[in-house]
């Protein structure tokens, strides 16, 4: 049964597989016994609750001793509530490897509005079309502007991070500027000053008694033209500190055409974190750099130089 999955075939709801789990209960059944009982109560198409029952089986919530399937008695739950955050326990338990290579890790960016990884729903293989829209009713992923999934749970999330972060990056769709940040980020001192720089700012907003915590985005999407998205003071209803991270050791940083014109964008809400780096013992002093578009303008404090020059063909 956990190899007749189809992937790209919807399962069902998650009220109509409550409701199938609460006609198996305690008894013991053969698919053909669901088979008569589905003709009798659903609408829907008897595959639909065949490839539910593989999915169940494989995420251990319906067990077989070769003949006969159960439910798990492990498995406790007395409402739809507890059903779905028990399902939603196991799919991250035994599907994790499924969820993963579900996921377009190549087109995920990060919306500010709703504070959230989104990719676009056509990013999606056809191939695992049934899972991620399984992952959507149990609401670990979200729909919004009707094209585009935003990433809801925070255990996906993480599973997501985790996993990039292990992974080498196979960036299929990438402009050369992002490659070049991209780069800057595989490199251990620069994933070093941006875990410096979560350090420092976790402590700011201790100090101003804030409880929000900030975010990493660069961890997913380093195409934003900032690293970390923070909160200004109590006052802060969502993100209002963009900061981005650079390290500062040799008194000079790169900064990107993206960078300096997120900047300009945000004016006193971007900040530069310049993270200089003391000695092997984890030791380090960060500068804040508020509006850095218009600081450094200052010539007596700053000197910009053009390190890369952008260059078009007009033989068209």
């Amino acid at each position: 049964m956990k190899d007749s999955i189809k992937w790209e075939d919807n399962f069902l709801l998650i009220d109509d597989c409550y409701q199938l789990i609460n006609y198996i209960g305690d008894s013991k059944f053969q698919q053909s016994d669901i088979q008569n009982y589905w003709y009798t109560k659903f609408s829907i198409p008897f595959k639909n609750g065949l490839n539910t029952l593989s999915l169940l089986h494989l995420l251990n919530v319906v067990v077989s001793n070769g003949r006969y399937y159960s439910l798990n008695p492990d498995i406790k739950f007395k409402d739809l509530i507890e059903f779905q955050d028990a399902l939603t326990n196991q799919l991250f338990e035994y599907a994790k490897r499924y969820i993963i290579d579900s996921i377009p890790f190549d087109r995920i960016s990060f919306n500010t509005t709703n504070q959230g990884y989104y990719f676009a729903r056509n990013a999606v293989a056809l191939s695992w079309s049934g899972l991620i829209n399984f992952l959507t009713n149990l609401n670990i992923l979200n729909v919004f502007d009707k094209n585009y999934l935003i990433i809801k749970s925070p255990r996906l999330e993480d599973l997501i991070i985790n996993h990039r972060i292990k992974a080498s990056r196979n960036i299929k769709a990438i402009t050369p500027d992002s490659l070049r940040i991209l780069l800057e980020k595989q490199n251990t001192i620069g994933f070093v000053s941006e875990k410096y720089a979560m350090q420092y700012e976790k402590e700011r907003l201790r100090n101003l008694n804030i409880e929000n915590l900030p975010k990493q985005i660069s961890l997913l999407d380093v195409t934003q033209g900032f690293d970390i998205l923070s909160f200004q003071s109590l006052q802060s209803q969502d993100y209002d500190r963009f900061i981005e991270v650079k390290t500062f050791n040799n008194f000079y940083f790169y900064m990107s055409n993206n960078e300096y014109q997120t900047a300009k964008s945000l004016g006193d809400k971007y900040y530069l974190y310049l993270v200089k780096h003391l000695d092997n013992d984890q030791k380090f002093v960060i500068e804040e750099v508020c509006n850095p578009y218009l600081k450094l303008q200052n010539k007596n404090d700053w000197s910009i130089q053009a390190t890369d020059f952008k260059i078009t063909s007009r033989r068209i």
